[in-house]
């Protein structure tokens, strides 16, 4: 298995430690972030489409978020 690390910012961190990680990923990998790290990037909440978006995802269960992830993959 291989991990690849996702930078994120401190508000992104708030939703991954509220719900798990594949919840937030997949917010990332919907607003077109996926898994580049960018320092000086903007957090996709500050979008209130991604905002949106997010109290779709936070609704998932974890295994669901998961998958969504992975379909989403290449």
């Amino acid at each position: 298995m291989i991990f690849i690390a996702t930078g994120i910012t401190e508000d992104e961190w708030e939703l991954a430690k509220s719900t798990t990680t594949a919840h937030v990923l997949l917010l990332l990998c919907r607003a077109g972030v996926g898994q580049r790290t960018n320092p000086g990037r903007q957090s996709v909440l500050n979008d209130p489409r991604w905002r949106a978006e997010w109290t779709q995802i936070a609704r998932l269960e974890g295994e669901e978020a998961h998958a969504e992830v992975e379909a989403q993959s290449p």
